[in-house]
Formats: structure tokens, C-alpha cells, sequence
């Protein structure tokens, strides 16, 4: 119930902070990506968050909150991050 909050809470307070990343005018493509990236990430956490607080305090049959399943309750976790992060540092090498 707790483990994943914490961890999305932590990413929520990153990806708010990080500004620079977000900017839409990056120098290169893979910045802009990334933004791209960074902000469907904003999204996800932010209806992950909303979820969690209407759903998990209320039921305690409930210990995880989905937000790309079946029924589309939300945008799902970014799934190409993991990948412009990559296009980034290799950018920079």
C-alpha cells in the first residue's frame, strides 16, 4: 500500500522540480524527447496520485492503483522514458 506511494511521491516532487528538462525548447531532439517524456510523467503521477488518495485510504481491500488498465482510468507510465533518458546521456558523451 505504501511502497509504490512513496516512490511516486518522490518522482512526482523530481519531475515538478525539474524544470529545465520540461522547457519545449530544447537544443537538441533528444532533450526535446525527453521533455516530451518528462511531461507525460508529470501527467501519470499526477492521476496516479488523484487515484490513490479516492481509492486506497477508502477500501482496504485495495492495495494497488492501475491507471492504463483495462478500463483506462488514466495515462499510462511513459514508455519511452526509460529510453530518452538514454538518447540524453549518450548525447552528451
Amino acid at each position: 500500500m505504501h511502497s509504490q506511494r512513496r516512490v511516486n511521491q518522490e518522482m512526482s516532487k523530481w519531475v515538478t522540480e525539474a524544470i529545465p528538462f520540461k522547457k519545449r525548447d530544447q537544443p537538441n531532439p533528444q532533450r526535446a524527447r525527453l521533455a516530451e517524456q518528462l511531461g507525460l510523467l508529470e501527467l501519470h503521477l499526477n492521476q496516479w496520485n488523484d487515484k490513490y488518495e479516492a481509492v486506497i485510504p477508502n477500501d482496504a481491500k485495495r492495495s494497488l492503483v492501475y491507471l492504463a488498465d483495462e478500463k483506462s482510468h488514466g495515462v499510462q507510465f511513459p514508455p519511452e522514458l526509460e529510453r530518452a533518458v538514454e538518447d540524453v546521456i549518450a548525447s552528451w558523451q
